[in-house]
């Protein structure tokens, strides 16, 4: 008679799953510190782990995720984490930070939650980026598995990346971008023509000034 009766297969929605576990690791009231993590030498861990507990930076996560057009992308080590940035406004506008770079970062200042700006030399307050759990657990699911894939999805990337930014960049100097890359810096496409055309490139003499002139343009 039992045998009559089947137990109804429950399918699993790899969807569901994927936002479960990302919702998961933004509940970070127990949260802790992956072992490997490298911390500035006058910040402990505690400390740390309590500015993620209190949702004052974002937590620390490995991240293998192929770059999308619309991610939020560290000012540092230009990876990003799908649980979270940290956002800071400062005079080169919005940008973001990955804590694993931010709690080494010399200008941190761990106590009161701030990063020194070169440029507007003060310290600026860190905010937590929002994570859309349903927008990134589709890009964790849909991540490339195989190394083809992979190269396939970054020479994409980079091309219409690229793309874009060329076309952005109509307008602009030659001996602009020139100067800029000699010392290996790259142009910010959301600059106008007009402000980096009226740049002294005299004063463009190493790559901390190169830098430093990018950052200051409004």
């Amino acid at each position: 008679m039992f045998g009559l009766f089947h137990r109804k297969e429950h399918i699993k929605d790899p969807h569901k799953q994927q936002v479960d576990a990302l919702r998961k690791q933004l509940d970070v009231k127990k949260y802790s510190l992956p072992s490997h993590t490298e911390l500035r030498v006058d910040i402990k861990k505690g400390r740390i782990e309590k500015l993620i507990r209190t949702k004052q930076i974002a937590p620390i996560y490995p991240t293998e995720d192929p770059y999308c057009e619309d991610d939020k992308v560290c000012m540092i080590c230009f990876e990003t984490v799908r649980q979270g940035m940290n956002c800071l406004n400062c005079c080169s506008g919005k940008r973001y930070i990955c804590s694993n770079c931010l709690v080494t970062h010399p200008k941190f200042n761990a106590n009161e939650v701030t990063l020194f700006c070169d440029v507007c030399q003060k310290h600026t307050t860190l905010s937590i980026s929002v994570v859309d759990i349903e927008k990134e657990a589709d890009k964790m699911l849909h991540r490339p598995t195989t190394n083809n894939d992979i190269a396939a999805l970054v020479k994409s990337s980079n091309e219409n990346y690229q793309e874009k930014k060329k076309k952005k960049l109509i307008g602009v100097n030659k001996d602009v971008i020139e100067k800029f890359k000699l010392f290996g810096i790259e142009l910010r496409d959301d600059i106008p023509p007009e402000k980096y055309n009226a740049i002294d490139l005299n004063l463009i003499t190493d790559q901390e000034m190169a830098t430093t002139l990018l950052m200051s343009i409004e």
